[in-house]
């Protein structure tokens, strides 16, 4: 009897405790879902376009000498900033200052030639008119008066000669002056020495090419000319903003702006002649891309 009321009431207890179970297991409330919230605001979507060129100076010159001697002195060193007019270097100004003695001792040798014609051109021209007056007074013979006259014009065109000779000698004296001054090499604009291509003692020879000292450089306007793939030509135009990094500092953007698009690149500039295509991207290569002086400072 005990254990009959035991199971009476002990059943529905624990069909309770079970459907409570059951409820919570099935209805209870699962967690709220989360989401990540943010400001709206306006900014510029970046497209990339992936290129390699080369970092130089906006400005670069090959100082040369238009002169032939040996370098006597060289005045500046690598690294060194220069500004227009400082002395780049000397040349041996002996050749030079003999080719100019000489043009001028030319001058002055047709200027006492002309000096001697001029007096005989007096005489002629005196001569000439007694033979004048004593034609008009029939106190002479004709051909008397003919040779006069052809004298005297054969002494003006002397003198013309001369004077003509004396212009050319004054030409020649004035390229000796001119060759005088190119043994002193001047900077021809300011800018830092790049490289030193002729040492002091060397003999330089300037009829087959113009030889270079020194080259110069403004550092502190660069430009980087970089080769765009054909696909992605279309997507770039003067006037956009571009930044790029250097291999010194991956990580650290220089901007710029694209100042203009070449319709061939550097490598047929350079040749002369239409470039072989190869294999990858060198195959694609359409056009050069001129990225103009840095805009400010660099960011990260």
């Amino acid at each position: 009897m005990r254990k009959r009321k035991l199971i009476l009431f002990g059943l529905p207890l624990i069909l309770l405790l079970g459907g409570l179970a059951f409820y919570a297991l099935v209805f209870r409330s699962s967690p709220a879902t989360g989401f990540t919230t943010g400001v709206v605001k306006i900014g510029d979507i970046e497209q990339t376009v992936l290129a390699t060129g080369k970092l130089k100076p906006k400005e670069l010159v090959n100082v040369g000498a238009q002169v032939s001697g040996q370098v006597t002195r060289l005045h500046v060193a690598l690294g060194q900033s220069v500004r227009a007019g400082d002395p780049i270097a000397d040349i041996d100004a002996q050749p030079q200052q003999q080719a100019l003695r000489a043009a001028q001792a030319g001058v002055d040798a047709l200027r006492a030639q002309r000096s001697a014609r001029a007096a005989t051109l007096v005489q002629a021209e005196l001569a000439f008119k007694r033979q004048q007056m004593m034609l008009a007074a029939d106190a002479t013979a004709r051909a008397d008066y003919e040779a006069a006259r052809a004298t005297l014009d054969a002494a003006r065109n002397d003198v013309k000669g001369l004077d003509a000779q004396i212009v050319q000698a004054r030409t020649q004296a004035d390229i000796a002056r001119t060759n005088l001054g190119y043994t002193r090499i001047v900077a021809p604009m300011d800018g830092v020495v790049v490289a030193v291509v002729t040492k002091q003692g060397q003999t330089l020879n300037s009829f087959q090419s113009a030889p270079t000292i020194v080259m110069l450089a403004k550092l502190d306007v660069m430009t980087v000319r970089a080769e765009i793939s054909e696909a992605d030509i279309e997507k770039v135009r003067p006037g956009q903003t571009v930044w790029f990094t250097t291999m010194s500092g991956s990580e650290r953007r220089h901007y710029a702006h694209i100042e203009k698009i070449e319709p061939a690149p550097e490598s047929i500039v350079n040749e002369g002649t239409a470039s072989t295509s190869t294999s990858g991207t060198q195959a694609s290569t359409a056009s050069a891309i001129y990225f103009g002086p840095l805009i400010g400072a660099s960011r990260t």
